[in-house]
């Protein structure tokens, strides 16, 4: 009977740690970015790659930041992106829990917020020349320049280039050509 007695404490030990492992792998399958948010991270990047800023919109001539307003759906999604640059510019990426809290950006990726609070964003921002990007089906619609829509699984956007021109922003014709509708 006491030779069973360890292969049992290793059968339990075993299974507790298979418990506990598999409840730090739920843990961080919740901390790591979905695979719709790394493709969001890339089309940021693209956007970035295709549209035109006045030298107004850089007070640091070194950085190119991009934005997130709100709660941050990408995780570490973005992250990736601080190695890569922008017109010669290192990407670094800043969160901001409101819009009182941005100084300067090139893009801001406007999580999805109640509509009577993208409207007050957008009037907020509408001097700046500051790329809005978000995925509310309304988002380009209410002022925002580049707004993200899924459909059949895939990730397409669609474009206000009113909005855009009014922040003194040029978007490339390559660009213009791969988005599904402009405003």
């Amino acid at each position: 009977m006491r030779m069973w007695q360890p292969a049992i404490l290793f059968f339990n030990f075993m299974m507790i740690g298979g418990f506990l492992l598999s409840g730090s792998s739920l843990s961080l399958a919740e901390q790591l970015p979905s695979q719709e948010y790394v493709r969001k991270a890339g089309l940021l990047y693209n956007f970035a790659r295709f549209i035109e800023w006045p030298r107004t919109a850089y007070p640091n001539e070194d950085e190119f930041i991009i934005g997130v307003l709100g709660e941050d759906p990408f995780k570490e999604a973005l992250e990736p992106l601080t190695e890569k640059m922008i017109e010669g510019r290192q990407i670094r990426i800043e969160r901001y829990p409101s819009i009182e809290d941005i100084d300067f950006c090139q893009i801001l990726y406007i999580t999805p917020l109640a509509a009577d609070q993208m409207k007050k964003d957008f009037d907020v921002l509408a001097s700046r020349s500051i790329l809005t990007v978000g995925e509310r089906s309304d988002f380009v619609q209410s002022g925002g320049m580049i707004g993200l829509v899924e459909k059949d699984g895939e990730i397409h956007f669609e474009i206000n280039v009113s909005s855009a021109e009014a922040a003194h922003l040029n978007i490339s014709s390559k660009l213009l050509t791969l988005a599904q509708k402009i405003w």
